[in-house]
């Protein structure tokens, strides 16, 4: 997709828009084209997925059985070609204003999202479901600092300069 900056904020449309959309519009547009986007990577995810998953190593498996045929996956694939090019012709056709996002900042807001997850899953958060099996609460416990120790390497790694 087309990625520019704009800073307007007044409820004027912005100069040089040829469509004239208001700020409200353009947003509501501009949210459209990114949900579109973040659908078809994730459509691509899971294609790619099923392919590799049993060379991933480590893996926690997905739950679904890879039942699309080849051809259907091929069709799938131009799909998702054509749907992404007729995202940026959208983008285009309003001249939205599209954001740059940085990777590092989405890293790392992945890597805290993943730490809070972590920190939830820990036994003494999860009592309200019930007690545990006996030494279920310590493994538990052990196995959920091993995955926190491994994030807050991405943690740190992404952490700001």
């Amino acid at each position: 997709m087309i990625r520019k900056k704009d800073n307007t904020q007044s409820g004027e449309p912005r100069k040089g828009n040829k469509n004239e959309l208001s700020p409200t519009h353009e947003r509501v547009f501009r949210t459209t084209a990114i949900i579109l986007e973040r659908r078809i990577i994730d459509y691509f995810s899971y294609l790619f997925l099923s392919g590799y998953a049993d060379e991933l190593p480590g893996s926690v498996r997905l739950p679904f059985k890879d039942d699309v045929t080849q051809e259907e996956k091929k069709v799938l694939t131009e799909s998702l070609v054509q749907l992404s090019e007729m995202t940026e012709l959208f983008a285009r056709s309003f001249d939205l204003d599209m954001p740059v996002k940085s990777l590092r900042d989405h890293f790392r807001a992945q890597a805290f999202k993943t730490w809070e997850d972590l920190e939830n899953s820990y036994s003494s958060k999860i009592r309200g479901y019930g007690n545990l099996p006996p030494d279920t609460d310590k493994k538990l416990d052990e196995c959920i600092a091993g995955l926190e120790k491994i994030n807050n390497t991405i943690v740190q790694l992404f952490r700001d300069r």
